[in-house]
């Protein structure tokens, strides 16, 4: 039944499109962030990330939100959204609080964009942040955690997933990065 209440709705509404622009994080989105950051929802969020990641790294890798990517030169996250019903707003506000974590740890944002595609009658967006370690503020050849890739991606303005990724360097100009568990325990810090 909901699927065809969503079916009618897209009859009226504007159809899909394919696009790519600049994105910045809405005055709104950093006020809501400002007082959600205190709120027991979002540390209940950030220690449960931190607990399954956790059990991930001693070898329990089921989590029905949390998927985690490891690789050798590429770790990162994926957490469903939908699956605990977390609104655009908020979605939204959490990618925000990680591009600030990294910010204070000494990123610089190399690009922002928000891409949207048309798939059918449906609009998928990825609101997206990729970011480096400052050469200016960093020692030459520290790398950190490496390049960082924040993604928020919506079908029909309904939040589906967010995804963080780490992308270290294997180049010997570069120092060996850091453990990706230190990152996690600073984005899952809570006040």
């Amino acid at each position: 039944m909901r699927n065809i209440l969503s079916w009618f709705a897209n009859l009226s509404s504007k159809p899909p499109k394919n696009d790519r622009t600049s994105y910045e994080v809405e005055d709104h989105i950093k006020k809501g962030l400002e007082q959600w950051q205190y709120d027991a929802e979002f540390s209940r969020i950030l220690n449960e990330l931190r607990s399954a990641y956790l059990k991930f790294i001693n070898g329990d890798e089921s989590h029905p939100d949390i998927d985690f990517l490891r690789q050798d030169a590429s770790n990162g996250f994926i957490l469903d959204v939908h699956r605990i019903q977390l609104p655009m707003d908020k979605s939204l506000m959490l990618l925000a609080h990680w591009k600030q974590v990294l910010q204070s740890l000494q990123y610089i944002n190399s690009m922002s964009d928000l891409r949207l595609k048309a798939k059918g009658s449906r609009q998928y967006s990825w609101h997206r942040h990729y970011m480096k370690p400052s050469k200016r503020r960093l020692e030459p050849g520290d790398q950190r955690f490496g390049n960082i890739e924040l993604v928020c991606k919506m079908i029909d303005d309904q939040p589906d997933h967010i995804k963080l990724q780490s992308n270290a360097y294997v180049d010997s100009m570069y120092e060996e990065a850091e453990p990706f568990t230190d990152l996690m325990f600073k984005l899952t810090e809570t006040y």
